[in-house]
């Protein structure tokens, strides 16, 4: 199979937990909730009326959740590899707040050709039309694709439109996985 495109989901992946860091419970909360947000405004609203927070409170919770993921190297070390033969995306679920200083944080329009973030596009995975819009933006057909996600349910998503789909669940299975599609 040629490939031309290495697509990614950001947090798993690319971005993980810092070992050392302690979330408060509400937090926490956000930080599980962040993948659903299709919409910022809706999420802070959600936010204020069930967990009775402000929007000052979200947004410093935010800036905490920022700051407590760091670069899962061997990944990066993978896609730096990469990204000189492939196109190469991002898809992420969750606020474009937290995504937006991620994207500055860690320079990822220099080392990523499309950023996609659904609380910016209004959709989210695994609805098909999120790697459909990546696949348009790239010039890329999802046969010519491969997908690498944390959460199983959107790597099925990507397999039924065409895409060779990766589970991420640790390195020793991403590089075996890697090795056996001959992508370096």
């Amino acid at each position: 199979m040629k490939y031309r495109a290495i697509i990614y989901d950001l947090a798993g992946p690319l971005l993980v937990l810092k070992k050392s860091v302690k979330f408060p419970k509400y937090v926490w909360e956000i930080n599980q909730r962040c993948g659903e947000v299709t919409n910022d405004t809706r999420f802070i609203k959600k936010l204020e009326n069930e967990l009775n927070m402000s929007k000052k409170e979200a947004m410093t919770a935010f800036e905490f959740i920022v700051g407590s993921y760091k670069k899962n190297y061997p990944t990066w070390k993978f896609h730096y590899l990469v990204k000189k033969k492939y196109k190469t995306g991002i898809i992420n679920n969750g606020t474009s707040v937290i995504f937006d200083r991620w994207v500055k944080k860690f320079k990822l329009a220099d080392h990523f050709d499309v950023l996609l973030n659904s609380a910016k596009l209004g959709v989210k995975k695994p609805d098909r039309k999120i790697f459909e819009i990546m696949c348009y933006r790239l010039n890329v057909e999802p046969i010519e694709s491969v997908y690498i996600d944390d959460n199983i349910s959107n790597v099925k998503v990507a397999k039924e439109l065409g895409f060779t789909g990766i589970h991420y669940q640790d390195q020793n299975k991403f590089f075996r996985t890697i090795s056996r599609l001959d992508l370096l």
